[in-house]
Order: C-alpha cells, then structure tokens, then sequence
C-alpha cells in the first residue's frame, strides 16, 4: 500500500495495520484514525474491509 500511494504521489504521514472485520464496529484504531482531524486522505487495501453492510 505504502509503494502505491507513492507512485501516486501521495504523501505517507502514518501507517496503521488493523486484522478485523468490517462487520465489526469496535475497531479501536480504525475509529482513532477517523477521529484524527488531520488524515485528510485514508487508503484501504481491500474496500470491503473499510465498512461494509449496516455499519455503524
């Protein structure tokens, strides 16, 4: 993900790795990041992990 976002020439500021299921709504670290006023840009390897059904 790192080697993709910089051949778009997207800048790298911080790397979070979190095993879960997008069914799953108590991801501690992925809230943290969304919570994080300054990511302006949030890159997801596999969409289907981001959110998925009725998530919350």
């Amino acid at each position: 993900m790192t080697a993709w976002a910089a051949a778009q020439s997207l800048a790298v500021g911080h790397v979070v790795t979190e095993i879960g299921s997008a069914l799953n709504g108590k991801r501690r670290t992925f809230l943290a990041l969304l919570r994080d006023n300054s990511a302006t840009t949030i890159g997801v390897e596999h969409r289907d992990r981001f959110a998925r059904l009725g998530a919350e």
